[in-house]
């Protein structure tokens, strides 16, 4: 008892240094990353040198031109207040940081006594939201998505700085509809498209350095409205012969189909808003249903008789309804007048095979040979005129099935040709 009450006497601790002599400050953590309109703790104590605990004050300040504010990143608010929570006998020091609405980096200053530590504050968002998004929009129109950066609070707050590109787009169908980097969606066929917007925080206006993605997402259905074809004027006539279509609700995208099959781009004279005018195919002598619109979505089909393959001066021109032609080789002496531009062959293979295709023609005439698939939607080959006799192509046939040859004339010379094949 003695000793300690001297010991007491002396106001001496058995160490060199004074209990309550602030010389630093600890702070957990040293560099925050706050989502925006969140709150996150920050725990400081003021400490002597055996690192124990003073109970001194701890002061705050926002200091904006430290060394820690990145040049061109706007600076995040940020809020700091005593935790209102505290116990009474917790020592200062515990502090709740709320993010503002304004990413970015700031220096938030820590003093307690002639002590200081700075900690580094990254204000960041960690929601995106998808804007302006309509549930449907008409095949072949687009529609112009906004997108925001969020907080992740009920309500959310919008959060910037942040651009439209600074969101990676896409889309889970681009074929249904596609999305470019502005957010720009375009209707490509029916059906439902789920587009996303996604954000990472590493580049961009809204750079922040945020570790992880955010997302959003809106389905949107394109619809296609069946256009309806009301007239076709001649009801009937010859293989070529100019046919014009009138319709109503006609998209510019929309497509002629006969028999179901669509017509290629080759066939379709001129197009508007109200009419196609076009000229007919062989599909053999007889009744044709017509129709126009997109895969999957056609008008009401409108009839066409299709009389004959050519004219009455003009037996040797091949009807494939009636004299078809298939197989290899094949030869096959055919006239072309002035008023008849394009004759037409049908050639079926089981396998893919190449082909010689000759024409030599009795008069000066210049013709140009092609050979699509048989459904008129794709050239296999395209060879021009040369002028020289014999004009000859040779192509290579990529599958089995149907294919179209192609003798157009040119010049608009009447003559005869011979028309050739052979597997080479």
């Amino acid at each position: 008892l003695i000793a300690a009450a001297a010991l007491g006497a002396c106001n001496d601790d058995p160490i060199s240094w004074d209990p309550n002599d602030t010389t630093d400050l600890f702070v957990n953590p040293t560099v925050m990353v706050v989502p925006a309109g969140r709150e996150a703790k920050l725990a400081s104590r003021a400490v002597n040198p055996g690192n124990e605990p003073t109970f001194a004050a701890v002061e705050w300040a926002i200091d904006p031109t430290a060394g820690c504010v990145d040049s061109g990143v706007n600076v995040g608010t940020v809020t700091v207040v005593d935790d209102p929570d505290a116990l009474p006998i917790q020592p200062p020091g515990l502090f709740e940081v709320t993010g503002g609405t304004t990413m970015g980096q700031t220096c938030l200053v820590l003093t307690s006594g002639s002590a200081s530590q700075t900690v580094k504050v990254n204000v960041v968002a960690d929601g995106i939201l998808i804007l302006t998004a309509p549930e449907s929009i008409e095949f072949g129109t687009t529609a112009q998505l906004g997108a925001q950066l969020v907080s992740n609070t009920d309500p959310p707050e919008l959060v910037g700085p942040f651009e439209i590109t600074d969101a990676t787009w896409s889309s889970d169908d681009e074929g249904v509809a596609s999305v470019d980097e502005n957010g720009l969606v375009t209707a490509n066929a029916a059906g439902v498209a789920t587009i996303s917007a996604c954000w990472s925080g590493t580049a961009g206006t809204g750079s922040s350095e945020l570790g992880y993605e955010v997302c959003d997402e809106v389905a949107i259905e394109v619809v296609v409205p069946p256009p309806s074809a009301v007239a076709i004027a001649p009801a009937s006539g010859l293989v070529g012969e100019v046919i014009t279509l009138n319709i109503t609700g006609l998209l510019e995208p929309h497509a002629v189909f006969i028999d179901g099959l669509e017509l290629n781009e080759i066939f379709v004279e001129s197009r508007t808003e109200n009419q196609i005018v076009f000229w007919y195919p062989f599909n053999g002598v007889g009744e044709h249903q017509i129709t126009v619109g997109v895969p999957g979505v056609t008008s009401d089909p409108v009839t066409f008789e299709l009389t004959s393959a050519g004219s009455a001066d003009d037996p040797a021109y091949l009807d494939p309804g009636t004299a078809p032609l298939t197989g290899i080789p094949f030869k096959k002496v055919a006239y072309l007048d002035a008023s008849v531009l394009d004759h037409f062959y049908l050639v079926e293979v089981g396998a893919p095979t190449t082909i010689v295709i000759d024409t030599d023609w009795d008069t000066e005439m210049d013709l140009d040979i092609l050979v699509t698939d048989g459904a008129f939607t794709a050239f296999v080959c395209t060879d021009g005129a040369t002028g020289a006799q014999p004009e000859q192509s040779v192509c290579a046939l990529p599958a089995a099935g149907q294919y179209l040859i192609w003798i157009n004339n040119y010049d608009e010379t009447s003559g005869t040709y011979v028309l050739e094949t052979a597997v080479e």
